[in-house]
């Protein structure tokens, strides 16, 4: 049975901009956790900002243990440097479009249940997508309905889905005659539409890997997989905004001959600006929240912001010079048409102010020590124990010391959890308990802890903790 009994303090009460001591790797999620249950009364969603992509996974694999009925929705940032010549990947741009989906579902919704928005401070300080644009991008089809093969095929190409002749992978599609695949964005499973005519006759998932139907589904609906359109609309609203931005367009622009033509160019993401007549944050999709943030996340959030004004003044400082060969040689279209025409930070990103009235009374996370001159409350967690000094010891019995300090928590009333990284590193771990003579055994689970913890209703001891780092091979958190 999982621990899931929750941390007693009562967390919203705290005073703004207070910092929240007592909140080591693991409590952390709990408290989190707790808080998001209280602000559901209040109909408010949880925003909290990691410091980066490794973090905010590991928060995910732990919500999704201490409190897998809360949902989290994760909004991941781009895998791609500021003013970049590539895009980011497909994968997480369909991430970011679902999430601000979800949003939008969220705000829509009658029912509030305890939720989460799990972000990253570079996601958090890059301006998204207008909600009017996502909602109107959806497409529907139900079983039974009627389904236009050449409407669903412009849609297809405006948002950024490929063509292929066997789907496999998110955004691809494939038309075979009356048949259709296709990959949304966010699904386990491919769908196979079956036309008789326009009628859709049915609607099933399909394995990718052996192309195989599997089970039945009566409608489904599609998002776009690019945080931008290629429709006559967004294209024109590009080609205004990038000559009132850039001036006249020279001949041989890559970027803006493949938008004219409706194509795709690495990187393009970087415009995406242009493509709507304004931009929103994060934060518009979650207008009722409540902010709480990693311990240094201001200060990454201020490193990020330098980080983009020297990749602008790069930027800037190439176009100027590439500006001044071409007045010289005005025929050399390698020097004109492939300059990089960077658009101010303002446009793309947040700046401090912005992000600092967006986070207005943030509550700080940090694992331990209680700072001074700050308004504070404690998250009632605390450093576990290490057997690191029994380790140490040349006839040291770290089982010995293990099992007297299981007697001691259990004498405490607490329950009592072991963390193990892997399906085998688990049975490992039991077998030599027992065979150390611990009689009384702890609740074992697979949680990527490198480090246990002490909460006032619950102990959680890592593999880590007990066998030490180099007898361990940690699963490695993926993107």
């Amino acid at each position: 049975m999982r621990p899931t009994a929750q941390p007693e303090t009562i967390l919203t009460d705290a005073p703004q901009g207070a910092v929240l001591f007592g909140c080591p790797e693991g409590q952390d999620a709990r408290v989190l956790a707790a808080m998001a249950r209280d602000l559901s009364r209040e109909k408010k969603v949880l925003t909290h900002i990691a410091m980066d992509d490794t973090r905010a996974a590991g928060l995910i694999e732990l919500f999704a243990f201490f409190a897998p009925e809360i949902e989290v929705v994760y909004f991941p940032a781009w895998d791609c440097l500021p003013y970049d010549r590539v895009s980011p990947n497909a994968d997480i741009a369909a991430a970011r479009v679902g999430a601000l989906a979800r949003l939008m579902e969220w705000q829509a919704s009658d029912k509030f249940l305890p939720r989460i928005l799990l972000t990253t401070v570079n996601a958090a300080s890059q301006r998204v997508m207008p909600q009017s644009a996502l909602e109107t991008s959806a497409f529907t089809a139900r079983t039974g309905g009627r389904l236009s093969v050449p409407s669903l095929q412009t849609y297809l190409a405006a948002n950024g889905y490929l063509r292929t002749d066997t789907v496999r992978e998110h955004g691809e599609f494939a038309i075979r005659g009356g048949i259709i695949d296709l990959f949304p964005p966010g699904e386990d499973m491919p769908v196979r539409i079956d036309l008789f005519g326009d009628e859709v006759e049915s609607i099933r998932t399909f394995d990718p890997a052996t192309q195989r139907t599997e089970g039945k589904r009566e409608e489904f609906s599609l998002r776009p997989v690019t945080e931008f359109f290629l429709d006559p609309d967004s294209i024109q609203r590009f080609r205004a905004g990038y000559r009132e931005t850039f001036g006249a367009v020279l001949p041989g622009d890559p970027l803006y001959e493949a938008v004219t033509e409706g194509r795709r160019y690495n990187g393009m993401d970087h415009w995406l600006p242009l493509f709507f007549d304004k931009m929103h944050t994060l934060f518009d999709y979650v207008p009722a929240r409540a902010v709480t943030m990693d311990q240094n996340a201001a200060q990454a959030a201020s490193e990020r912001s330098a980080q983009i004004k020297d990749f602008y003044e790069a930027r800037r400082t190439l176009e100027q010079s590439f500006n001044k060969k071409g007045k010289k040689k005005d025929s050399d279209v390698s020097l004109t048409g492939a300059v990089y025409h960077a658009l101010p930070p303002a446009k793309l990103y947040l700046d401090d102010k912005d992000l600092e009235a967006a986070t207005a009374g943030a509550l700080t996370i940090l694992p331990f020590g209680v700072p001074d001159g700050v308004a504070t409350k404690d998250g009632g967690g605390r450093k576990g124990r290490d057997f690191a000094d029994i380790r140490a010891l040349p006839d040291g019995d770290v089982f010995g010391a293990l099992k007297a300090h299981l007697a001691h928590l259990l004498s405490e009333k607490r329950k009592v959890m072991v963390a193990c990284y892997s399906e085998g590193s688990l049975e490992r771990l039991k077998g030599m308990m027992a065979h150390a003579g611990i009689v009384h055994m702890p609740e074992m689970a697979i949680i990527g802890l490198e480090h246990g913890f002490v909460a006032n209703d619950l102990a959680v001891l890592s593999e880590q903790d007990i066998l030490g780092e180099r007898l361990v091979r940690r699963q490695k958190r993926r993107k």
